[in-house]
């Protein structure tokens, strides 16, 4: 090959080398004004949207106060841990009954400044009834004890069987069904209507019967085995359970509450800490209390219309306000006056 030839082969490969070191140095981004070559800089993708899947909804009839009439409630997410919030306010009512038709007169002055707290739901702790010894009277009964509460709209009443319900007489436990009968039908076999769960916002609400006239002061292994598997499938923030009769009574019914079970009553009270439970409400005790056990709130909230008794403390008529965010479920205890007795702040499990 002539140096000719050589000369214009050699100068042909080093003008190809030197372009491509340019396109490279283009690629790569522009020199850097200090000699170097900038940082390579990935391509900007636009971030993929991420779909939000809905929670699951369940429509659930339950009884709202004279009309029975059906509403959704929002059940446990599918696809997050984690529950979409809703402001949620409620009110429990303690024992109500009373001799005769209709409630007594203090229960009108509770109801009335309860309204003002805008409940979303009503909680009734049993007892709302004193049940006579004719059932075509016990019908009416119930008529002229539940008809004030149409007076908070189309709002759920969820109610716990209390032993003036039926005064143990067995014939009297069929017109509680009666007058509730769109109550969900969740519990175990022999307890539907009395045992049941359902979610309101970011609440769990548990209720229990532990005055059948079969089975006074007792909640038994069926609903207890029931319980154990209800907590377990939740993952609601809140969970609050409900019965008639304390776990552990602070007045005179010591020994004819589920203490009168002690062994049972302690099996249930360990399910409720292991599932990290925010409170136990209970009725019966005509006062109001307020207790802690491993981290477990007991609150006898006991008369919104019967007698209060008095020597054991918290003797004065009261209902309780729920009011429930994100950050905390707050419980006011209201006496007759509308003033504010007892304050809880409850944190999320």
């Amino acid at each position: 090959m002539s140096q000719n030839n050589l000369s214009r082969n050699t100068r042909r490969r080093f003008l190809k080398k030197a372009a491509g070191l340019a396109f490279g140095g283009l690629s790569l981004g522009w020199l850097a004004a200090c000699g170097e070559v900038a940082t390579p800089q990935p391509p900007t993708v636009a971030p993929t949207a991420i779909p939000t899947v809905p929670p699951t909804t369940v429509a659930t009839s339950l009884p709202v106060a004279t009309t029975a009439q059906a509403i959704t409630t929002v059940a446990l997410p599918t696809a997050s841990p984690t529950p979409t919030f809703q402001r949620v306010g409620f009110i429990v009512y303690g024992d109500i009954r009373t001799a005769g038709l209709k409630p007594p007169p203090i229960f009108d002055k509770l109801f009335a400044l309860s309204k003002e707290y805008k409940p979303q739901a009503a909680i009734l702790v049993g007892d709302i009834i004193n049940a006579e010894d004719d059932n075509a009277v016990v019908k009416k009964q119930w008529e002229g004890h539940l008809q004030p509460f149409a007076a908070l709209g189309n709002i759920p009443i969820l109610p716990t069987i209390g032993n003036h319900e039926t005064n143990y007489r067995k014939a009297a436990t069929p017109l509680y069904l009666e007058a509730f009968p769109n109550l969900p039908k969740n519990g175990p076999a022999d307890f539907k209507g009395f045992t049941y769960s359902i979610d309101i916002g970011a609440v769990h609400f548990v209720t229990l019967a532990s005055e059948l006239p079969s089975q006074p002061h007792q909640l038994g292994k069926v609903q207890l085995d029931w319980l154990e598997q209800d907590l377990k499938a939740t993952r609601q923030p809140y969970i609050l359970v409900i019965s008639h009769d304390p776990a552990y009574p602070a007045g005179p019914h010591v020994g004819n509450s589920l203490d009168a079970y002690p062994t049972e009553r302690d099996a249930f009270w360990k399910l409720l800490v292991a599932n990290n439970v925010t409170a136990f409400i209970a009725g019966h005790e005509h006062l109001y209390n307020k207790s802690i056990r491993n981290g477990v709130y007991q609150l006898i909230i006991g008369t919104s219309g019967s007698y209060p008794y008095s020597g054991w403390g918290g003797d004065f008529y009261h209902f309780a306000s729920f009011e429930v965010t994100q950050q905390a479920m707050t419980v006011q205890i209201i006496d007759e006056s509308g003033k504010e007795r007892d304050k809880i702040i409850l944190k999320p499990r």
